[in-house]
């Protein structure tokens, strides 16, 4: 279906120039959000095409709500009046309908991209390029057209789209494994989308994955929350809390600040993928907020620096005030379902399970009958031939389903079936059909992993002979414990605790269903939070322990809303997720030549990360306790990647600074007795440094070995029990050149035989408060117990 392209269709790649690109820069006025979010508004202008009416993609939110009509289909699309100069809202998908913000491409340097526009035919004039989303130094990157053609759309299930082919250039230069938009220009006309290519090195083989869940913008129920704990306590801090991370005080920028925490906590842990779970906005209380409230979420989910595929939650879809959430929804994110390939080894098939009519989705305000899931067959018949055909292209890759709702639920009725049966209403589960063929058919396509949202709290379960083995976390069972539940929502209460732990851990069973705690709306017995795990990509199932944070009771008395529902022996099932503001990066200093981002991890376990600085283009650059990803150089402006490792409970701060600055270099070695030591045998190590200008010296020590502070050249020893390590400190005046030399005790119990690591050396400037590591100054040693 793709054609080689004719002379007229398409410049060159190394003909374009930079002027080229600037002219189509100028039909974007840059908006104040720019440097933080990559995102370009604005003014709203139409072109036409080919008898086709095309948007810029990229626009400010211009208007408050306009009313839809209610007719006999009960609700019209909210559209844009072409002849209004402010319309009353800006969709964000027009004409480029593939990739985009919700439904990314992660592509290597040096391979294509599949592109989709909604014309007729193949335009003449096409062009596509890249540019970063986040950062000051953002080159543009031509892209090379292959081919164009018509064909049926790749993610827009029963649509046909222009199709075209680019190639994108290697890696290297001013291209750099980043996030960027995508820009399309033709004769006549243009489009954007945001975040929309990831380009990477290569694919990576064990995934790190992020997922957030239920932001829900504009929901007021965290309020609640607040003034519960406030009375429970007797302090208004917590309302006053929930309240400032919800709905902020002051400008808007600190509105919905628990969703901007948690964006801004995955950016620091770097995960190659983020997977978002549904209900992006609360939809449900007042006429017209509807708009407001998928504006802004578009905007904070814009903050993500990693490509994010989306997937629909009830509150996304409601008929509010005449205005379909559903229109909305793919009018900002993307199609209500799609499948793509994520890498060539992971496939995913985003569902709608709130799959129900407009009218089972109507509501007045707070009022409505159905939030519970539901696929239709059509639905799912294109799922089960979505699925066997990725299984018959890579019959070694790893199958994954995204959906709010979960269909290893039990059932629970609509609000009017409830209430005809005589039945009080409950929290809807899945309410409408297709639940049992649904959990069927992902057990049986060898689907590794469901992940979902829908009910703000966390819960595992596994796939068992048609049957659910299940972590507590939906409410209808007793709680802190793990039930068997049969399919026909019974429980069978003859299997023991651990007997069910078993079957949740074995991936051979079946398809393992997660959901994730909400990130910043009310919470079900927990606290906010998002999940990060590394993904192995194998078929034949998945082990729950990469899924979760390792929780404990003391942990969950502290963080969580209702810690007796929650159980911490749980936590090596993969149950908890991780918790909201417990990782912070912070710019402290930032010049033209120089920045510090000081990074804090007050989890329980230790984060790999990244972070984007900019500075002054320099020819050279140097970093301090992190390592130099890449540089990019665009103008007077450089970006570098910073990559870092932060243990438990610990911190660190990461230095960049241009060489034509007074930057602080330091080099050094160790030397000891040996590698391999006896119980209580001394080894005597001796450290050297040289440094660019005079600095203080510590060494870090594993906490099984004892320091003599009697011997050598030692100050002091300070124990950092939460690292297991101590610092040993050094007597002397700070230096360009030291040598000290320290004496250390093996440990002698046979439980502590093993390796140990020493270092990394460490130094401090005079007139600094951080500590830098000095490169290539680790050693490992081995210890065989006294009495083994």
């Amino acid at each position: 279906m793709i054609d080689e392209p004719t002379e007229t269709e398409t410049e060159p790649a190394d003909e374009k120039t930079e002027a080229d690109v600037e002219t189509i820069e100028t039909e974007a006025e840059t908006g104040d959000e720019t440097a933080e979010t990559g995102i370009e508004p604005t003014e709203t202008e139409t072109e036409s095409t080919g008898g086709a009416t095309h948007r810029s993609s990229r626009r400010t939110f211009l208007k408050g709500a306009g009313v839809a009509g209610v007719g006999p289909g009960l609700v019209c699309r909210v559209t844009a009046d072409e002849n209004d100069p402010e319309p009353a809202y800006s969709p964000k998908i027009t004409t480029l309908k593939y990739p985009l913000t919700g439904v990314p491409i992660v592509v290597p340097g040096g391979e294509t991209v599949r592109i989709e526009l909604d014309l007729d035919a193949p335009p003449a004039g096409l062009r596509a390029w890249l540019e970063p989303t986040f950062g000051e130094a953002r080159p543009a990157t031509a892209l090379e057209l292959v081919g164009t053609g018509v064909d049926d759309s790749a993610i827009w299930d029963g649509e046909t789209h222009v199709v075209a082919e680019f190639r994108i250039p290697g890696v290297g230069g001013d291209l750099v494994p980043d996030v960027h938009d995508l820009h399309v220009a033709w004769d006549g006309g243009s489009d954007a989308q945001p975040r929309a290519v990831s380009v990477v090195e290569s694919y990576p083989e064990t995934p790190k994955i992020a997922v957030l869940a239920d932001p829900q913008v504009g929901d007021p129920r965290p309020l609640k929350d607040g003034l519960e704990e406030s009375l429970e306590d007797g302090s208004a801090e917590p309302f006053r809390y929930r309240a400032t991370e919800t709905f902020g005080v002051g400008a808007e920028k600190k509105r919905w600040a628990a969703f901007r925490r948690a964006a801004s906590e995955i950016n620091a842990v770097d995960p190659d993928v983020v997977l978002f779970a549904g209900d992006f906005v609360y939809g449900q209380d007042l006429p017209g907020k509807y708009l407001a409230e998928y504006e802004a979420a578009y905007e904070i989910l814009n903050l993500v620096r990693a490509p994010t595929y989306a997937t629909l939650g009830n509150h996304d879809g409601y008929v509010q005030s005449g205005i379909d959430g559903k229109e909305l929804y793919e009018d900002y994110f993307a199609p209500r379902y799609y499948a793509v390939d994520v890498t060539p080894d992971l496939h995913l098939a985003s569902l709608d399970t709130f799959d129900w009519p407009a009218a089972d989705r109507l509501y007045a305000s707070v009022a409505g009958n159905t939030w519970g899931g539901q696929v239709r067959d059509d639905q799912l018949r294109w799922l089960e031939a979505d699925l066997r055909g990725a299984a018959e292209r890579n019959p070694d890759a790893t199958l994954v389903t995204l959906g709010h709702h979960d269909p290893s639920w039990i059932f629970t009725p609509q609000v009017t079936d409830a209430l005809a049966d005589g039945e009080e209403p409950q929290n809807q589960a899945w309410a409408g059909e297709n639940r049992l063929e649904l959990r069927d058919l992902l057990a049986d396509a060898g689907v590794a992993v469901h992940f979902a949202g829908h009910f703000h709290g966390d819960r595992v379960a596994r796939y068992h002979e048609g049957n659910v083995a299940e972590t507590p976390g939906r409410g209808d069972f007793p709680p802190a414990e793990l039930h068997y539940v049969r399919r026909d929502d019974t429980l069978d209460e003859s299997r023991s605790q651990d007997e069910l732990a078993e079957i949740i851990r074995e991936p051979s069973h079946g398809t393992l269903f997660v959901e994730t705690t909400t990130c910043g709306s009310t919470t079900r017995g927990g606290y906010w939070g998002w999940r990060l795990m590394e993904f192995e990509t194998e078929r034949g199932g998945v082990d729950p322990a990469i899924m979760g944070y390792p929780a404990t009771e003391e942990f969950l008395r502290e963080h969580a809303l209702d810690p007796d529902s929650l159980n911490p022996d749980h936590a090596d099932l993969g149950l908890f997720s991780y918790p909201s503001y417990f990782v912070r990066a912070e710019r402290v200093e930032e010049t033209e030549t120089r920045t510090k981002l000081y990074v804090e991890n007050g989890l329980d376990v230790p984060i790999d990360g990244s972070a984007i600085q900019s500075l002054a283009a320099s020819s050279d650059l140097y970093v301090e306790n992190a390592t130099l990803d890449w540089r990019r150089i665009d103008g007077g402006e450089q970006d570098a990647q910073l990559g870092f490792g932060v243990d438990a409970h610990y911190y660190t701060t990461l230095v960049a600074t241009t060489l034509n600055a007074d930057a602080l270099r330091a080099a050094g070695s160790r030397t000891d007795d040996g590698s391999a030591f006896t119980g209580g045998q001394t080894d005597r190590i001796d450290l050297r440094v040289s440094a660019s200008e005079p600095v203080a010296l510590r060494d870090t020590v594993p906490i099984e070995w004892g320091v003599s502070e009697a011997r050598g050249d030692v100050a002091r020893v300070e124990a950092d029990e939460a690292r297991g390590v101590r610092y040993v400190y050094f007597d002397g005046d700070a230096a360009t050149d030291r040598a000290v030399t320290y004496f250390a005790d093996a440990p002698d119990e046979p439980t502590e035989t093993g390796v140990y690591e020493f270092g990394p050396i460490e130094v401090r400037a005079a007139d600094e408060d951080y500590w830098v590591r000095v490169p290539d100054t680790t050693e490992t040693n081995a210890v065989v117990g006294r009495e083994t």
